[in-house]
């Protein structure tokens, strides 16, 4: 892995720490935090109305993915209870077992 990877804000192996201490390593405290301030608002302003276009216009299909995993847990949770109480039933001891009485037929 290149040095140089590690200073693009884009590459998974980006450090802050290390693009400061070899970049700015003379930039006084001020400095840098007038740099975080305008990188902050430069992020937002880029970003954030893109974000906005992209969640708009996946509004639906979020909503429709919502309410597929609702369904989904809620399928698994009633299947979750149906087998509790079939192993709770099959754990009875036989005497409680209340199946066909004597004269009836399995």
């Amino acid at each position: 892995m290149t040095l140089g990877n590690r200073f693009l804000l884009s590459s998974t192996t980006f450090s802050p720490s290390l693009f400061l201490s070899q970049v700015h390593n003379n930039a006084s405290t001020e400095s840098l935090a007038a740099g975080l301030d305008f990188l902050s608002r430069s992020i937002e302003q880029k970003f954030l109305p893109r974000l906005k276009v992209l969640v708009e216009s996946n509004f639906e299909r979020f909503v429709r993915a919502k309410a597929t995993i609702d369904n989904v847990y809620k399928e698994m949770r009633d299947q979750g209870r149906r087998l509790k109480g079939l192993h709770h039933q099959a754990a009875l001891p036989p005497q409680d077992f209340q199946g066909p009485s004597q004269g009836e037929q399995a």
